[in-house]
């Protein structure tokens, strides 16, 4: 079975270089395409999808994120016979991956009830949920979705001493602070916090608006179109607001590109986030991304290939789209300027400037904690390159 589906699509991370792409597999694009509801699941094409593949363990790490979205439709069909006796010899596991997912968004409903408390006493403080928590908690798609109960929120680093007291107050403790990289520049500081009594993460991502003239246009274009978060679940989540369409779009774009999502598959996900609100946006939400992309924080390059992806994918109007990337600013050609450092390289080699930068940036003890951080997985970058292979159990499940 032959269909445009199954035409592979390759995502250049920079200046189209092969050495820095990522081509998206007949398997993956399979699974993206169910996901987001593009085709009926059928039965033939439930079992190309499993094709040679078994069990659960042998499936791509992106398409397993995908699963539990993929199972719920499948459940909706009237297979005969049951969906569960078809395809995978481990359809056992995959059944009650919808309850683990569940299980899961009500350690996150609870979590981001208790962040509003918190926040809801901080009246002048704006707090931004961004990636997939903004996807859980508006729209489009169903809510509550996410099976990774970690709650990623965006505020500016003129805030940062009075979010972390009241953090502090109600049970959160520092954990960890590292440069926030988007698209291989430095815009703040991503600082995790762990609740003491269940150890839930909440990563808290710091703006720097401060220096950089480019960030503060972004950040007054989010509370500009920022929409409070509507009531979920029984929750009337109160403070936490959430961005634009356009904001959040360019977010998930962002993500599609890290170098550890392409790496570990991850950035099926955040590619499903973007294909979605692709989807809905109309002709002036697209045109009015063209101003973001203004600041250079994310190259048109990568805008556009996601947006020709959701053209052959079906996902998005051919008539809608092609006047936009039509008024896409260039990307910079390869060889002009300065060339930018892999964030590979950069992650575990970080220049005296880079170091001056955050010192003036981060408070004496926040310092030390970074080079403490940084030297740690310097530390445990070797050991990785240098130790054998540990192969792991083959009776464990990784979601």
């Amino acid at each position: 079975m032959t269909h445009t589906g199954d035409l592979l699509y390759t995502l250049y991370i920079s200046d189209r270089e092969p050495s820095e792409s990522k081509l998206i597999s007949v398997k993956e694009r399979l699974s993206l395409q169910m996901a987001l509801g593009i085709i009926e699941i059928e039965r033939s094409e439930w079992d190309s999808f499993w094709g040679d593949v078994e069990t659960y363990d042998e499936l791509p790490y992106g398409c397993k994120l995908l699963m539990h979205i993929m199972i719920s439709r499948v459940q909706q069909t009237n297979w005969m016979p049951s969906w569960k006796r078809v395809g995978s010899k481990n359809l056992d596991f995959l059944s009650v991956l919808l309850k683990y997912n569940w299980t899961k968004n009500q350690l996150l409903r609870k979590h981001v009830h208790r962040i509003d408390d918190i926040f809801t006493k901080l009246p002048l403080v704006s707090v931004y949920a961004i990636n997939g928590l903004a996807e859980n908690m508006g729209e489009p798609g169903p809510s509550w979705f996410r099976s990774n109960p970690m709650v990623e929120l965006l505020i500016e680093r003129q805030t940062y001493d009075e979010v972390k007291k009241a953090l502090s107050a109600a049970g959160f403790e520092h954990s960890i602070t590292v440069p926030w990289y988007f698209s291989q520049r430095i815009v703040g500081i991503n600082r995790t916090f762990f609740h003491k009594s269940d150890n839930v993460r909440c990563h808290l991502y710091v703006l720097d608006t401060e220096r950089d003239a480019h960030l503060t246009a972004i950040y007054s274009s989010m509370s500009g179109s920022a929409e409070q978060s509507p009531q979920q679940m029984g929750y009337e989540v109160r403070t936490l607001r959430i961005p634009g369409i356009q904001n959040r779009f360019i977010f998930s774009v962002e993500q599609v590109f890290q170098e550890s999502n392409l790496a570990t598959g991850a950035y099926l996900v955040h590619l499903m986030d973007a294909l979605k609100l692709l989807r809905v946006m109309t002709t002036e939400d697209l045109q009015k991304i063209g101003t973001l992309l203004d600041s250079g924080i994310v190259p048109p390059d990568w805008v556009a290939q996601v947006i020709n992806l959701g053209k052959t994918l079906g996902v998005v109007e051919t008539a809608q789209t092609d006047e936009f990337l039509s008024f896409l600013p260039p990307s910079r050609p390869s060889g002009v300027g300065k060339k930018k450092k892999r964030m590979k390289t950069r992650l575990f080699s970080i220049s005296q400037t880079t170091w001056s930068y955050y010192y003036v940036l981060l408070s004496e003890g926040d310092f030390l904690d970074l080079a403490t951080d940084v030297l740690s997985r310097i530390k445990n970058r070797y050991h990785d390159m240098t130790r054998k292979q540990i192969t792991p159990h083959p009776n464990k499940r990784y979601l």
